[in-house]
């Protein structure tokens, strides 16, 4: 588990005589703490206790003696921690480890706080030699430590730590019978002295059953929740509460059951007639022991609520027009992403009333909205009144920009009392990706044009008596938004979350990671390259748009790559060794990025490079180009810049605003060129060039990320932008009254556009001629038009990234399936790019820990391949040289990096088959959308034409660009295979360019794509079925499947208790969520392949990876070494005369670990792929006729 990875590094526990129990004021004992992915610390107090404090998020303090105390062989102990005090929203608890014995499990001897007071028991076994006493502060708050005291101690008894509450403890009441049944295995429970019960299961079978003979008595029609609490268990443990019903045989008791996470779990039901009384099950399914303390089931009062009327301190509305213009509703976005699909009326969420105002009848005024660091100009804070005795206050709620605690309510009662309640992390989370926390439940979520969105509820408990007021105010974090209050009195029905924690066990394998590739294995790629990169010229744009050698022009290029974050300056023998990594997994490019901070000396005055750095980042260039890898890079990304820089702004540092001031300042633009002039015409000592004349170097980045329109909103340069606006408007002649957001935009794309010109200007007079691009990431009409100024166009695409605070944890994510989620992100990426220039995606990724990230390599390379583009870069390679070195901790960024992820890596690997090396057909049939280059004329949101959100899963879709007249900027732009045509402005919904217009007046879109489309394919469009115009694709958003059929590959995505079949390849029996892919490595078609890849891939996590909710949608620890993965199995068949194959598990260096037996006739052969059963853990197979 995860305590035991963080301590077992630890030196060598020292043996320390001591002639006292107490052991808190030993100073042999080297007391100490450790703070992990948190805000806290362990302070020693004059009294020679400790105070331990902890902030919100993370993992846990944990306060411990360095030097072992030492115990003898045979002897029972008992540990005794009391503290002096304890917030209550701390969670203290003590565990006990043994650093000399590497065999004892520390988690047995874990136990919680009861009024401020612990015993744990043990007994020293052979190899003991000495312990180490953890205390453990989870939550946030303080606890003063008093005293740590270990005796001998003659028996060992099984501490009872948790008392009956409510209804009573129901273990107490010997009518019910309590009992075990161990099926086909070997167990006991056994009623202790105390009224515990220790249960035991062993040696493997089903599960051992705990439970009451005789039944608890419930009334048809009353609503219980039964709890239950574990004082001990060991880390191995799983199980499993659930409620029978065995007077009735129509009810079915899997609706009733809850996993045990950190000893606790809960569940609710309402008796139905016919039941008279109930069962109260532990199911014990993995081998271990666990101490059952208390089982409580109570009768559960009705709820009974009222809204409160908050319609005189509302401030926003859920609709928004226009983006960033203070005015309209909900996070001021624009009118792709509000929540105007939030209807309004009385409603009831998870049994609890509000009333959503209407604000076409408010002033257009529905919701309140209180001042985050994103949006200061909003209120701090809001009161309403409220009157009548209470028990409980709800929140419908939510953040936007940011995950952190947002503030807190004050509760005015008439008596002159005041109560404060903290708003928390644990108690509502970002809007987009909703997912539940510790003390909330997402209650209502749909998908607005821009993601998947959501609000939260949450309760929080008052004193029951008369109400004055309430007030909510925010701390200037997020940005709060609240949709609705209600006061409640009565029982909340929604069981809490609590913390789910990954370990081995029949869910979850081992999985040696693996990050060499063996050569010549089936997982070695690098026959894909044509080494070395630049032998065919500089990558150039040919006539047709694409990328292509200057040697070769007619040749279109493909380059699948993935990002090095700053991991660049790294041993030389490394630089080797990783270059050699990446063309074995098929890369042919990378984006080396995050670099150029690190590339200048520390005690710098300007621009002054480190020669050590510059000498590494050259020779990794020179390992890189050996192996047939192209580079791409961007010109600034976290240069820190050093106060003295800037002429125009001397008192500038650091980062935030610099992209911004390219545009404003004289002094920053040069500062960008001295740069990049250094950067550019430094020649490389290993290569003999320079890297502006190597043709290596594939693509340039001027600036990465952040467009103009999001430089302008930077707290930091913001007011030097309004101020040049007000400025350009004067010079216009326009009066600030009559401007407005299409004014902002002229003026904006302007002072870009001007920018723009000077930076690549200037990269041109240094000899460098490879393609350019800048504002490579989000989309707009406006950005299309600024982007038809590049060589090609760059945008960064996401699906479920993590939300996040200042890049820490905890992480919020939606955990779902891009399959069967909408609406399309991935469509607004497409719509970016601009027929008849390149189109690239330096940035993508299905970030861990959603579990479905391994359909991300099929997805991206199938539609990237779909859409003919010509470059796809995973976001990232690694972050932390621990990462790719494979060692030592897990690193934030895990959430990225495939070197620390084998299923996206082995995921990139059909990516790659996909799209760089071409097994997916571009598409046959194109609908364009066409943009005027009027800007006045457009939006800044996406295209509000006819919805194209699925026709991009089926035919190439991109902007064309005409003027005012509607004749296009480039007359060779328009495609000749464009079947139909969608508009942007109603002005042109009467052009055609002689084809149908999807956007016409009265036209009939699935009408016009009847006849422009096969039957099968307009048809599957009505229906969530997605089928390409090659028929090589078809997602099923219904369904959640996918397939790739193609000569060469076939890829099939397969919800658990799916079959699916491609052409030859086909699954059954499927019973975990799984991607497999059956694909020829010797280039021949998988009928005449002598050689083929097979993949079953599923979700892989660190033991110890901790969520805040049974979802795992709140991300809370990556936890440690080893990974895991998910245990699943399929009967896999492919069809053909494959008769003389053999079939080997590869481990994820590709090398041979076991022949598999196979099932072969002379039409077909068939064999199981299990993740589950055997000592290996298998997610990839070699098929060869040897």
């Amino acid at each position: 588990m995860r305590v035991k990875q963080l301590f077992s590094g630890l030196a060598a526990a020292v043996a320390v005589s001591l002639s006292a129990a107490e052991c808190l004021t030993s100073n042999s004992l080297n007391w100490t703490s450790f703070a992990n992915q948190c805000n806290g610390s362990a302070v020693k107090t004059a009294d020679g206790g400790y105070e331990m404090s902890k902030a919100s998020g993370g993992d846990a303090v944990y306060l411990y003696n360095k030097d072992s105390y030492p115990v003898e062989q045979g002897k029972t102990y008992r540990v005794s921690i009391k503290l002096g005090q304890c917030d209550s929203r701390l969670k203290p608890e003590v565990m006990i480890t043994f650093p000399g014995n590497q065999d004892r499990k520390p988690a047995s001897y874990s136990v919680l706080f009861k009024n401020n007071a612990a015993e744990a028991y043990f007994t020293a076994q052979p190899g003991d030699k000495g312990i180490r006493i953890h205390l453990i502060a989870k939550g946030n708050g303080k606890a003063k430590v008093d005293s740590v005291l270990v005796t001998e101690a003659k028996t060992l008894p099984s501490p009872r730590t948790e008392v009956a509450s409510d209804n009573g403890n129901l273990l107490d009441n010997d009518l019910l019978d309590w009992t075990y049944l161990a099926n086909k295995c070997k167990g006991v429970a056994k009623k202790n002295a105390n009224g515990s019960y220790e249960v035991t299961k062993e040696s493997g079978g089903d599960a051992l059953y705990f439970y009451n003979k005789n039944n608890y008595p419930v009334k048809p029609g009353k609503t219980y929740r039964v709890s239950i609490k574990l004082a001990r268990y060991d880390a191995t443990l799983n199980s499993i509460l659930m409620i029978s019903f065995p007077d009735n045989k129509g009810r079915n008791p899997a609706s009733y059951t809850a996993l045990l996470r950190n000893g606790e779990a809960e569940t609710i039901f309402t008796a139905q007639p016919g039941d008279q009384g109930i069962r109260i099950h532990l199911v014990v399914d993995e081998d271990g022991t666990a101490e059952v303390a208390s089982v409580v089931l109570k009768e559960l009062v009705p709820l009974s609520s009222s809204p409160v009327d908050i319609s005189n301190a509302v401030n926003m509305g859920f609709k928004d027009e226009i983006a960033n213009d203070r005015k309209g509703g909900w996070t001021d976005q624009g009118s792709d992403n509000d929540l105007r699909i939030f209807k309004p009326g009385k409603r009831s969420f998870s049994g609890v009333m509000f009333d959503i105002l209407d604000e076409t009848k408010n002033n257009g005024k529905a919701c309140i909205a209180l001042a985050g660091k994103a949006q200061e100009w909003l209120p701090e804070s809001v009161s309403v009144k409220a009157d009548g005795a209470w028990t409980s206050l709800f929140l419908l709620h939510a953040l936007a920009w940011g995950e952190s605690a947002p503030g807190g309510i004050t509760v005015a009662y008439k008596d002159g009392s005041k109560q404060e309640i903290p708003v928390t992390s644990a108690d509502v989370g970002n809007w987009w990706g909703p997912c539940a926390g510790t003390n909330s439940v997402v209650a209502w979520s749909a998908d607005n044009n821009a993601a998947y969105v959501g609000l939260y509820l949450t309760q929080y408990k008052i004193q029951d008596k008369p109400l004055a007021s309430i007030t909510l105010h925010s701390n200037c974090g997020p940005v709060w938004l609240i949709a609705g209050l209600s006061l409640a009195k009565g029982d909340y029905l929604i069981p809490k979350n609590v913390e789910t924690v990954i370990f081995e066990n029949k869910e979850w394998k081992r999985l040696e990671l693996k990050q060499d590739i063996q050569k010549g294995s089936v997982l070695d790629f690098s026959a894909l390259q044509d080494a070395p990169a630049g032998k065919y010229g500089r990558v150039i744009v040919n006539e047709s748009g694409k990328f292509a050698f200057e040697t070769t022009p007619q040749k279109a290029e493909r380059f699948y790559g993935t990002n090095l974050n700053g991991i660049i300056y790294i041993d030389k023998t490394w630089c080797k060794r990783i270059a050699e990594r990446l063309a074995m997994s098929g890369y042919n490019s990378v984006r080396i990025h995050h670099y150029d901070g690190d590339l200048l000396k520390k005690d710098r005055k300007g621009i002054v490079f480190d020669p050590e750095k510059v000498d590494l980042f050259d020779y990794f260039i020179f390992c890189l180009k050996e192996k047939g890898i192209y580079v791409t890079i961007d010109l600034y990304v976290s240069r820190q810049l050093v106060p003295g820089e800037l002429s125009d702004l001397p008192e500038f540092s650091g980062l935030d605003g610099y992209k911004g001031l390219v545009f404003l300042l004289p002094s920053a633009m040069d500062n960008w060129k001295d740069f990049t002039r250094q950067f550019l015409t430094h020649v490389n000592p290993y290569t003999k060039l320079a890297l502006k004349d190597d043709p290596v170097l594939i693509t340039l980045s001027l600036i990465n990320e952040d467009t103009i329109f999001d430089m302008s909103q930077n707290q930091r340069t913001s007011a030097l932008f309004r101020k040049r606006y007000d400025s350009w408007l004067q010079k216009k002649g326009i009066s600030p009254d009559k401007a407005d957001n299409s004014t902002w935009n002229e003026f904006l794309s302007e002072l870009y556009s001007r920018g723009f010109r000077e930076m690549k200007t200037f990269v041109r007079s240094l000899g460098c001629k490879t393609p350019i691009t800048d504002q490579n990431m989000a989309q707009n009409i406006p950005l299309t038009l600024l982007r038809s100024q590049y060589d090609y166009v760059d945008i960064h695409a996401y699906w479920d990234h993590p939300r996040m605070e200042e890049w820490a944890l905890p992480f919020g994510i939606a955990g779902k399936s891009f399959i069967t989620t909408g609406p399309d992100w991935l469509v607004t990426v497409m719509s970016g790019r601009i027929l008849g220039k390149p189109f690239v995606i330096t940035e993508f990724d299905f970030a861990s820990p959603n579990p479905f990230r391994a359909e991300s390599g099929p997805l991206m390379g199938a539609y990237a391949s779909l859409q003919d583009w010509d470059a796809l870069y995973r976001f990232a390679y690694a972050h932390h040289t621990s990462h790719i070195l494979g060692n030592g901790h897990i690193h934030v960024n895990a959430c990225w990096d495939i070197s620390v992820d084998p299923v996206k890596a082995l995921s990139d690997r059909i990516g790659i088959l996909l799209f760089q090396r071409g097994d997916v057909s571009p598409a046959r049939k194109c609908i364009p959308t066409i943009v005027c280059n009027d800007l006045a004329g457009n939006e800044v949101n996406r295209p509000d034409g006819w919805d194209i959100k699925q026709l991009a899963f089926v035919c190439k879709i991109g902007m064309a660009i005409v003027d005012k007249k509607c004749q296009f900027v480039s007359p060779d732009v328009f495609p000749k295979d464009a079947i139909a045509v969608n508009c942007i402005q109603s002005a042109m919904s009467a052009h055609g360019w002689g084809r149908p217009n999807l956007s016409a007046d009265n036209a009939s879109p699935s009408g016009i794509l009847k006849n422009c489309l096969p039957q099968n394919i307009a048809e599957g469009l009505e229906h969530g079925l997605l089928i390409s115009t090659t028929n090589e694709l078809e997602r099923n958003r219904i369904a959640g499947t996918f397939k790739a059929i193609t000569p060469r590959s076939e890829t099939l995505i397969v919800p658990a208790g799916t079959a699916l079949s491609g052409k030859r390849f086909s699954v059954e029996g499927n019973t975990e969520w799984a991607v497999f892919c059956a694909a020829s490595v010797d280039g021949k078609s998988l009928a005449e392949s002598r050689r083929i890849l097979v993949l079953h891939l599923t979700n892989g996590l660190y033991s110890g990876t901790k969520f805040a909710n049974s979802q795992m949608t709140r991300l809370l620890d990556w936890g440690h070494y080893p990974c895991l993965v998910r245990t699943g199995s399929a009967l896999l068949t492919l069809r053909g005369a494959y008769t003389g194959y053999k079939l080997y598990g590869v481990d994820l260096s590709g090398k041979r670990i076991k022949e598999i037996p196979l099932k072969c006739t002379d039409a077909a052969l068939s064999f199981i792929a299990s993740i589950s059963s055997g000592p290996d853990t298998i997610l990839a197979y070699e098929l060869v006729k040897e």
